[in-house]
């Protein structure tokens, strides 16, 4: 029988297609980002600022077209 090695964790993560993308909060200003959560097949927008109303709970939508009010992608 072949002997396995074990994955690192970083192995596993890259496994993980999890896109991860950085706007910002147009209420405080800060970081915000919007993630892909595969197993609930959302999209989560979260603000980076704990203090932020909009940090959590966090915004789930199923259309990433589907942006909430307050989230603002980088500038192209």
């Amino acid at each position: 029988m072949p002997h396995h090695r074990k994955k690192t964790i970083a192995q596993i993560l890259n496994e993980c297609s999890f896109e991860q993308e950085y706007g910002s909060c147009l209420d405080c200003g800060d970081d915000a980002c919007c993630e892909y959560d595969q197993a609930a097949n959302v999209y989560v927008f979260s603000c980076r600022n704990e203090d932020c109303p909009h940090h959590w709970p966090p915004c789930n939508t199923l259309h990433i077209e589907d942006v909430p009010d307050w989230f603002a992608w980088p500038r192209p």
